[in-house]
C-alpha cells in the first residue's frame, strides 16, 4: 500500500507541474500573439514612413515642387504686386466707409 501512495503522490506532483506548464504556455502564447500584432503594426508604420520619405524627396529634389515654387516667386514682379495690394486695400477701405456711412444714416432715421 505504501507504494500506491508514493505513485499517487508522484502523479499528483506531475499533474501540478503540468498545470503550471499549461499556465506558462498560455502566457507565452498570449505574448507571441501580441508580438505578432506589434510586428504587423511596425511593418505598417515602416511602410508609411518610407512613403513620407519618398514624398519629401519628391518635394525637395532639385526639380521638385519647392524648387519650382521658389523659381516662380523669384519671377514675380514685386513692385506691381505691392501696387495691386495697395489698390485692393484702398477699394476695400472706401467700400467699407461707404457701407458704414449708409448704415449710420439708416439707423439715424
Amino acid at each position: 500500500m505504501p507504494e500506491l501512495a508514493v505513485v499517487l503522490e508522484k502523479l499528483n506532483n506531475i499533474e501540478s507541474v503540468q498545470i503550471e506548464h499549461g499556465s506558462s504556455l498560455k502566457t507565452l502564447s498570449d505574448a507571441v500573439v501580441k508580438m505578432a500584432v506589434q510586428n504587423e503594426q511596425i511593418t505598417s508604420i515602416q511602410g508609411q514612413l518610407n512613403s513620407l520619405w519618398r514624398k519629401n524627396d519628391e518635394l525637395t529634389k532639385p526639380e521638385g515642387t519647392i524648387a519650382n515654387i521658389k523659381e516662380h516667386q523669384a519671377r514675380c514682379p514685386e513692385k506691381e504686386m505691392h501696387r495691386t495690394f495697395k489698390w485692393v486695400w484702398g477699394v476695400i477701405s472706401i467700400h467699407s466707409g461707404l457701407l458704414m456711412g449708409l448704415f449710420y444714416f439708416l439707423l439715424k432715421e
